[in-house]
């Protein structure tokens, strides 16, 4: 009986102290009879991951039973949004598990995922069973992957104008293309164009707001409105503020403001002309001065001038000349001296070509022939533009001098001495 006593109490003691190691090997985990696989996911990378990019996702895996778990097979069942690349193998095995795991011995499962891009935002399942020794599969509990969707509504596709600039005083078109870049209807679409405090822009035939009553996904919109410029309006670069409103398929507003940009500027018109000539007939020489007309709007710089030699003409002075500014409804001069060899039916051509830049910085090179008139004696004399007399006035002088000196000679040996 005493024996009897004494082995009841070492079996109690012995199934004390399993119990005091079971605690020891895990204090905060819990044992189970047999096998007992858990799953927990550690983390994502990135968190939240953005629609269109790739997620790594990480597990870890502890056997929490008494029995070890041989040969565990993970596999992981990716739904949509998510997927696996082509060749990745969606089965991984983790060997054999020993019972009564602890933190430290567990093991990490690690899978990269692609998110798809129509993918929306918020916590999406991700599904992943386990088997046991080819004991059949068990799915686990749907892990939570934070997926973050950029919101894809309305944009501005393009702004395109008529013209390159405005001009002042005509109208121009601006067109601004909206395109739906969401998978669903935008309705309600507002595009307005703020033309108030000191833009030079005044809406024609319309207002200065274009609406729509919905853009479909994918579809790209068009609104154009006709805008004309004052006439007094200083040339340079202007801004316009462009509100876009709409609703979404879940009822919520949205607004998008942009800058549109408009030049206003006019080509310039520069009038090359003779003002004055020293030459008036061929075979000789003289200044020659020209007179440069700003008929533009604008203001014109860096003027350059750049004469050329012809068979009839030659540069006798320097062939450039340099003016810099001049002003719109401005004119200046520049001088040059040539030789005239002979002349065309009366006209002798200056070749000149004009460098020079307009306010906005735009380069212009514009080619003129300036005409010089060339007179002949008779139309000098009919003009009354003669220089000098004509060789045969000079003559009939002389002959007329001449003549009166041998008649006064002649007279003077008939006339008798007085005594």
């Amino acid at each position: 009986m005493e024996n009897k006593n004494i082995r009841i109490c070492a079996a109690w003691i012995a199934l004390m102290a399993i119990i005091v190691m079971i605690s020891s090997a895990g204090a905060s985990a819990q044992v189970l009879p047999g096998t007992a696989i858990r799953v927990n996911m550690i983390n994502q990378e990135p968190d939240p991951v953005d629609a269109g990019q790739y997620v790594t996702v990480k597990f870890r895996v502890e056997n929490i039973g008494i029995d070890m778990a041989k040969n565990v097979v993970f596999q992981l069942m990716p739904d949509f949004p998510f997927s696996l690349d082509p060749g990745t193998n969606a089965t991984k095995s983790v060997g054999s598990l020993v019972g009564v795991q602890d933190a430290n011995n567990a093991v990490t499962l690690e899978y990269r995922i692609k998110v798809d891009q129509q993918a929306l935002s918020g916590s999406t399942n991700l599904k992943l069973r386990y088997n046991i020794d080819s004991s059949g599969w068990v799915e686990l509990p749907a892990f939570q992957v934070r997926v973050r969707r950029y919101f894809l509504g309305l944009s501005i596709d393009s702004i395109a104008t008529s013209q390159e600039y405005f001009e002042p005083g005509r109208q121009n078109d601006v067109t601004i293309s909206v395109k739906n870049m969401a998978d669903s209807p935008m309705r309600s679409v507002s595009v307005s164009l703020s033309l108030e405090g000191t833009t030079p822009f005044a809406p024609i035939g319309s207002g200065t707001e274009k609406r729509a009553y919905s853009i479909q996904p994918g579809q790209t919109q068009n609104f154009t409105f006709q805008l004309l410029t004052s006439p007094d309006t200083i040339l340079g670069l202007y801004k316009i503020s462009i509100a876009i409103e709409y609703i979404d398929e879940a009822n919520n507003n949205h607004t998008i403001s942009d800058i549109l940009g408009i030049v206003v500027n006019a080509k310039p018109e520069i009038s090359v002309r003779i003002d004055s000539s020293a030459i008036k007939s061929a075979g000789s020489s003289g200044k020659i001065t020209l007179k440069l007309v700003n008929l533009g709007i604008g203001d014109v710089r860096f003027l350059n001038l750049k004469f050329s030699d012809t068979p009839d003409l030659t540069i006798v002075s320097g062939n450039e000349q340099y003016i810099g500014q001049l002003s719109s409804d401005d004119y200046d001069t520049a001088d040059i001296n040539a030789y005239v060899a002979r002349a065309n039916e009366g006209i002798v051509e200056i070749p000149v070509t004009l460098d020079y830049s307009d306010a906005m910085g735009n380069s212009y090179e514009q080619n003129e022939s300036v005409v010089l008139r060339i007179y002949s004696a008779a139309e000098q004399r009919r003009l009354g533009i003669s220089s000098g007399k004509s060789p045969l006035w000079i003559l009939l002088i002389v002959i007329i001098i001449a003549v009166g000196i041998v008649f006064y000679r002649k007279r003077k040996r008939r006339s008798p001495k007085r005594q």
